[in-house]
């Protein structure tokens, strides 16, 4: 009986990190101030605390650090990185010290000494790294308090450092894939106040701002801005940016829990060049292809299936490498039908039955609540896997040896 318990371990630990169940919400809360080389900052373990209670009430389950080693935060991170495959959201908040070097931004762990420039790289952690742990997510929240007047930049550049190369303040970051929220306290490149209060101005605005029901979390951050800036008379300018492609309501209440609008009121009402913005923006930078010409959505005969209508996009085709595009202009419940146009990018991965051009088509696709299904000759479904979310399935024609499956998750973008 124990071999049949080892030998079952050993299986599922082979098979993986478990995903996330659907809807599931994680969060790792940060919170530096006890630092060892430079004077102790004195609100970010307190900030850290007060935003762990305020997302657990959100429905999230927080992992908290306090006084973070750079070793304790990569063990976070990676923890973090397995819980966030699949998660609804997934929230990274840190309060603490930050330094931009030459363009990118890293956080400062309290026992880092930073007695040259040379060691931002082995005692630092960098944004790109929490980034990456969080891309398992459907929803991504970057929050950073941690602009505060950094004492570590001045010590640099006597050391090595230039003032161009060490800077005041966080780099501007973009949003690097579509679902991504990046927030800092204040605007790059400027600093933000520890406060005097119990919490930093940022904080004690996301603490008033999140719980509020329902609102989307873009105009959460439109809120504490309003919010910082009247507390700090203009001098801090809380800033973000976004690539979310869908609502993200945290708290629902009166607003979120109204009627949704028709699929039709979110889409482009009209035919010709000028419909689909998002789609035709996102196919140029992936190199799509899609005709010129796409006809608005219809939701009319949909029924129970609008959920399918839009625009979907997302990671590569494994296998093959291209980047693809669905656009489900209607479907017929009565019928079992849908109207689809589907595109893809140029195969960087040649293989056996496969088209590297670009290419695109519309097809006359077969619907169910299951899947939406089609062939070109290859045979494709769309399948939905939650509120904006699908896996888009795909399989050689017969007569391709050895055959080639293909998939991926896709996000409805417009």
């Amino acid at each position: 009986m124990r071999l049949w318990i080892c030998v079952l371990g050993i299986l599922l630990g082979l098979a993986g990190p478990v995903l996330a169940q659907p809807g599931t919400r994680i969060a790792l809360v940060v919170g530096n101030g006890a630092y060892r080389e430079v004077p102790r900052l004195a609100n970010p373990a307190r900030d850290a605390a007060d935003m762990a209670e305020v997302l657990r009430g959100l429905g999230f389950r927080v992992q908290l650090l306090r006084d973070a080693t750079r070793p304790a935060l990569e063990q976070a991170l990676q923890r973090f990185a397995r819980e966030a495959t699949g998660a609804e959201v997934a929230a990274f908040f840190f309060a603490g010290h930050g330094i931009e070097v030459r363009g990118e931004n890293h956080l400062i762990p309290v026992e880092a000494r930073l007695a040259d420039l040379a060691d931002v790289d082995f005692e630092t952690v960098g944004l790109p790294a929490v980034l990456r742990a969080m891309q398992g997510a459907q929803a991504r929240l970057l929050i950073l308090d941690a602009c505060r007047d950094n004492p570590f930049a001045p010590r640099m550049r006597g050391l090595g450092g230039t003032r161009s190369a060490v800077r005041a303040g966080l780099a501007r970051m973009d949003a690097p894939d579509l679902g991504t929220l990046i927030a800092f306290a204040t605007a790059p490149g400027t600093v933000a106040a520890d406060g005097t209060g119990p919490n930093s101005p940022f904080t004690a605005a996301l603490k008033r701002h999140l719980p509020e029901p329902g609102l989307e979390v873009r105009q959460v951050m439109t809120r504490v801005r309003r919010t910082v800036v009247e507390a700090t008379g203009g001098r801090q300018v809380p800033w973000d940016n976004s690539s979310l492609v869908a609502d993200v309501v945290l708290r629902p209440g009166a607003a979120a829990l109204a009627a949704p609008a028709p699929v039709a009121a979110s889409l482009p009402p009209r035919h010709g060049t000028e419909g689909w913005p998002a789609a035709r923006r996102l196919a140029a930078e992936r190199g799509i292809s899609l005709p010129t010409v796409i006809p608005a959505s219809d939701p009319r005969e949909a029924g129970r299936l609008r959920d399918y209508i839009g625009a979907w996009a997302g990671e590569r085709l494994n296998q093959t490498g291209r980047y693809a595009m669905v656009i489900v202009l209607s479907v017929d419940e009565a019928e079992g039908t849908a109207r689809v146009l589907m595109g893809t990018s140029e195969s960087p991965l040649p293989g056996p039955g496969v088209n590297m051009r670009p290419w695109h088509g519309r097809f006359l696709a077969r619907a169910s609540a299951a899947e939406l299904a089609w062939e070109v000759p290859w045979a494709y479904r769309l399948v939905l896997t939650g509120p904006g979310t699908a896996r888009l399935i795909g399989r050689s024609p017969p007569g391709v040896t050895p055959p080639v499956n293909v998939a991926a998750t896709l996000r409805r973008i417009e």
